[in-house]
């Protein structure tokens, strides 16, 4: 009829969202110095957005071993035994959220306690929950959550630890980088200890001009390989010294070096032959060994970091020590208590007495 009709019919048009969320950390000691009782040690949570769009909100927690105490520090609150924390724009974000590609590094303070030892100072971060700018929470290589145990990956010291890349399809304590997850990381920290303990092997009765065998025990009860450990030995007057089993000197004084290495939880021995001689002398016939210095595998000297002890070659500042008491031959002395005691838990156990008993 020469009429032009128009049909308009509604379109729908889907859109894809092609970002995506994707956070990670990674979680370091502000230092590579060993630590000792009483120390506030800090640790690092570097926080990275890898994914498309600016992150706005990043919450993080931090699983707190027993061998640290926590008190609220750096933006950080307690959770029970654990510290958690959350970063938004102005508060650990930059303004606007962290953009895409960019870091923040956060820090907590932890106290050593006097529990400490190589196994309650595993300390694992994990976010627990993010979200960007659009909105996105769900990330696409992690489950952020607070379950310590069910990230893959994330061994601590094996090419899992401090990656940000992983894609999360590894088995938790996996060694693989590739298919670690991400968003959980763990740090340790470097305890130094070594302990003595010394006895007697040659059986009594004893007589004068007798030789008698001391043996020495060195025992690695930190997560340090020590190197080229000095036992020094105070001999007292009631013995007379040659040289034997590697040691060298005179008395009063001799050494040993134990050349190592000494692994964590390995123990050595050491014997040391003395003969037996009069003397009217206090405390003729009793004999100290001591663990003097030690250096790690690279050389360098860590005995000053004894985590429970005071390396050194003076046999009269040690705590604890009284022969025949509990705290000979004692190996797990935490060093607090008064040379010459008998109490074991404060022995400090880089030094141990042996006494023989003469009778004239």
């Amino acid at each position: 009829s020469g009429c032009l009709v128009s049909l308009c019919c509604p379109i729908t048009v889907q859109t894809q969202d092609c970002g995506y969320l994707d956070l990670a950390l990674i979680k370091q000691k502000s230092d590579n110095l060993p630590v000792s009782i009483g120390q506030t040690i800090t640790f690092n949570i570097q926080v990275c957005n890898q994914g498309t769009n600016p992150a706005t909100s990043v919450s993080l927690i931090d699983y707190v071993p027993s061998g640290f105490t926590f008190t609220a520090n750096n933006g950080w609150t307690a959770s029970g035994s654990n510290a958690v924390r959350t970063l938004t724009p102005g508060l650990g974000l930059p303004a606007g959220g962290l953009p895409l590609g960019s870091c923040v590094t956060i820090a907590i303070d932890l106290v050593v306690n006097n529990t400490v030892n190589p196994t309650n100072v595993l300390n694992i971060a994990e976010i627990t929950a993010g979200t960007d700018s659009r909105g996105r929470t769900n990330d696409v290589d992690s489950t952020p959550d607070t379950n310590p145990s069910n990230d893959p990956g994330g061994a601590v010291g094996t090419a899992s630890d401090n990656v940000l890349t992983g894609n999360g399809t590894g088995a938790p304590l996996g060694t693989d980088p590739v298919t670690d997850e991400d968003d959980q990381d763990p740090a340790t920290v470097r305890i130094v200890d070594l302990a003595l303990i010394k006895e007697i092997i040659t059986p009594g009765p004893y007589t004068y001009g007798q030789a008698i065998t001391f043996r020495i025990t060195v025992a690695n009860q930190g997560n340090e390989t020590a190197t080229n450990i000095v036992v020094s030995d105070y001999v007292p007057a009631g013995y007379t010294f040659a040289s034997n089993n590697g040691w060298a000197g005179s008395a009063p004084l001799i050494t040993r070096t134990v050349p190592g290495p000494l692994a964590p939880g390995a123990s050595t021995t050491v014997d040391l032959v003395l003969t037996l001689q009069a003397s009217a002398a206090a405390n003729a016939w009793l004999n100290v060994a001591e663990i003097s210095s030690f250096t790690d595998v690279g050389g360098n000297a860590i005995g000053q970091f004894d985590i429970d002890s005071d390396p050194d070659q003076s046999p009269n500042n040690d705590a604890g020590g009284a022969p025949n008491t509990p705290a000979d031959n004692h190996l797990n002395g935490n060093g607090t208590g008064t040379a010459g005691d008998g109490v074991a838990a404060t022995d400090e156990d880089d030094q141990d007495p042996a006494l023989v008993n003469v009778f004239d």
